[in-house]
């Protein structure tokens, strides 16, 4: 009877270890399945493959977002481009409306241009950024920052303020 009980503790033990490792698998299988999900969700919504999703989030956090704001902004990206994708012409309109008359033609330059980069997600939000930064500039100061940040808003991505550098778009 001792024996038996000798035998069966550490077995016992390496069962709870099993199990333990058995739960960690299925935990760690089921977040990735529900991080999949949320992926080929917001793929969905956005008409983005899920590789590009996954690579703006990855540069994001590169450049100093944490996880949970990369998120934000991918949300709030994908949102705005959705808008952008079904109300183009209200939104292009509203966008110049808004823009000094001086500046409307290289406004709708810009979108043209963005237009063009709609399918390529690293792409798009780089030209958006860098139009960003060319408001900032034009003009001046704080009200020039403001703009930046008003811009950058309305594409959801206001956080990209001060990233360095273009995001890299994914390869197939």
């Amino acid at each position: 009877m001792t024996s038996l009980i000798a035998t069966a503790g550490p077995l016992a033990g390496a069962l709870g270890v099993v199990g333990v490792a058995a739960f960690t698998a299925h935990k760690t299988m089921s977040s990735f399945a529900e991080d999949m999900q949320k992926w080929s969700q917001l793929g969905k919504q956005t008409g983005f493959e899920v590789g590009s999703l996954r690579n703006l989030s990855d540069q994001f956090v590169r450049q100093g977002m944490s996880v949970e704001q990369a998120q934000k902004a991918l949300s709030g990206y994908s949102a705005a481009l959705a808008r952008y994708g079904r109300d183009n012409r209200a939104m292009r309109a509203e966008i110049i409306q808004g823009t000094d008359p001086q500046q409307q033609e290289f406004m709708r330059a810009e979108l043209d241009q963005l237009d063009q980069l709609r399918g390529r997600p690293e792409a798009f939000l780089n030209k958006v950024i860098e139009i960003g930064q060319r408001i900032r500039e034009n003009v001046g100061g704080e009200r020039g920052a403001q703009a930046q940040e008003s811009w950058l808003k309305r594409f959801g991505v206001e956080e990209t303020v001060g990233f360095a550098g273009q995001l890299k778009e994914t390869t197939a």
